[in-house]
């Protein structure tokens, strides 16, 4: 089973590209929806990597080809926590961070004592790795070399295994975990640069804009029980600029576009009400739209729309640079899942069913591809040709997953059977090679590795 931190990671964040783009945070996303590599023309299996009994994350590729997974044994079993309730406590063991040749082979291998995701590289070639450890509540940010050589390592409380991290191009790391009170600013040496706390609010996500603005979203449950969010502004030497409150939650990360302008959503937990705000640098609201329900992304476009999915009513709104509702787009009751924004004017998504959109971003529907046997569509990625992956799963018996490649128009240039549940985002490498990880009925995850015939 692919671990279920980079499934809410890569499932549900959206990506745009724009000429324009010159962000202060280089590694806000953990795997490029929009990918400046070609992929495959005619694919075949280079090689497979298998794991039998062992759970295996979605890879991470480096700079010089190299292919970085996580693997693991879990074991779970239900036990009476301190409020007197049972829930479900997941054990690792056997656990490590495992880097292979281009050619599938073995380069080395790192153990670590619980599970273990490969997360981002940094400028300098060090690639960063989250180990969650769960009877502690401990998590731990591990920097190795090329070699596999330990760095540093870096500790913090994390109680469901979440971690919050984004480098920027200076060098900063900034991490937390979800429903901590802390951001911590790390140096590359792994050194903290300072540390902010929120407390009595933990932080639900934060966002690195330009100029090295830190946006923390924060909620609380007051007394009487009624939510309360705050949003703090943090400038890059961690001093408090400006903040934001009011009732309910941020159920979503805060999107920050190339004019600093910050859009957050809020929501009231039990009823139908949610809006989007539109906040300048200086902290003064711009606008308010009203979106009646929770909102799973938010994507500012090209052009300063602002595109917003809203789970209740399966509905993309599209909103103006004014706040106003420019178009809202229905889905039949399906959850509208992870945009990717083209600078051509198109967009594409699922909607975690058997259909792929692609719509203008005027709100005009292009195509609709259905799958026909009616596996599960997981989020595209788009080459630098416009050609569109994406990998399907199914539950049902018997059923193996598979890759599709699609042409800008919505017909299949090719399809690729896989053995097992594939439900993660194909990614994509420099050599045009597209790697994804696969688990099957018994037990055996394996990572493919798809290129040219």
């Amino acid at each position: 089973m692919v671990t279920l931190f980079f499934l809410l990671v890569y499932l549900f964040f959206p990506y745009v590209v724009d000429s324009k783009k010159d962000d202060a945070s280089l590694y806000n996303l953990y795997i490029p929806r929009l990918s400046p590599y070609k992929g495959p023309d005619k694919p075949a299996i280079l090689w497979k990597f298998r794991q039998e009994g062992r759970e295996m994350t979605l890879p991470l590729t480096g700079p010089d080809g190299t292919v970085y997974i996580g693997s693991f044994i879990e074991e779970g079993e239900y036990l009476r926590n301190e409020r007197g309730t049972e829930e479900y406590v997941r054990h690792f063991s056997d656990s490590k961070l495992i880097a292979l040749e281009k050619n599938g082979s073995v380069k080395w291998s790192f153990p670590v004592e619980g599970e273990v995701n490969p997360v981002v590289f940094t400028n300098e070639g060090i690639i960063l790795i989250t180990v969650w450890q769960s009877e502690s509540k401990i998590g731990k940010i591990y920097a190795l070399d090329a070699e596999g050589r330990k760095k540093w390592e870096f500790s913090l409380p994390s109680e469901d295994g979440n971690f919050l991290i984004e480098v920027t191009k200076d060098g900063t790391i900034y991490c937390s975990s979800s429903e901590s009170p802390n951001l911590y600013a790390l140096n590359l040496d792994g050194k903290i640069k300072w540390e902010y706390e929120i407390t009595p609010y933990r932080i639900d996500s934060f966002s690195v804009g330009p100029h090295g603005r830190i946006y923390i979203a924060g909620s609380e449950a007051s007394n009487n029980e009624k939510q309360c969010w705050k949003l703090f502004a943090l400038n890059a030497r961690g001093d408090l600029v400006w903040t934001l409150k009011g009732e309910g939650s941020i159920p979503c990360k805060a999107a920050i576009n190339y004019d600093g302008i910050i859009y957050f959503a809020t929501y009231f937990p039990g009823s139908e009400e949610g809006e989007i705000y539109a906040v300048s640098r200086v902290g003064q609201i711009l606008w308010r739209a009203q979106i009646g329900g929770f909102a799973d992304f938010i994507l500012p476009g090209p052009d300063g729309t602002v595109f917003t999915g809203i789970r209740q009513i399966s509905t993309l709104f599209a909103i103006s640079p004014g706040g106003s509702i420019k178009w809202k787009y229905a889905t039949d009751g399906r959850r509208v899942m992870d945009p990717v924004v083209l600078g051509n004017g198109r967009m594409y998504f699922g909607t975690q069913d058997i259909w792929l959109h692609a719509l203008n971003t005027d709100g005009q529907k292009i195509w609709v591809f259905e799958e026909p046997e009616e596996r599960r569509i997981c989020c595209p990625v788009v080459d630098k040709r416009g050609v569109i992956y994406f990998s399907c799963g199914s539950f049902t018996e018997g059923l193996n997953g598979r890759l599709y490649s699609l042409n800008p128009n919505g017909k299949i240039k090719w399809k690729f059977e896989v053995d097992g549940f594939c439900y993660g985002v194909p990614i994509i490498a420099q050599d045009g090679r597209i790697y994804l990880t696969v688990d099957s009925d018994n037990n055996v995850s394996t990572l493919y590795a798809i290129g040219e015939e």
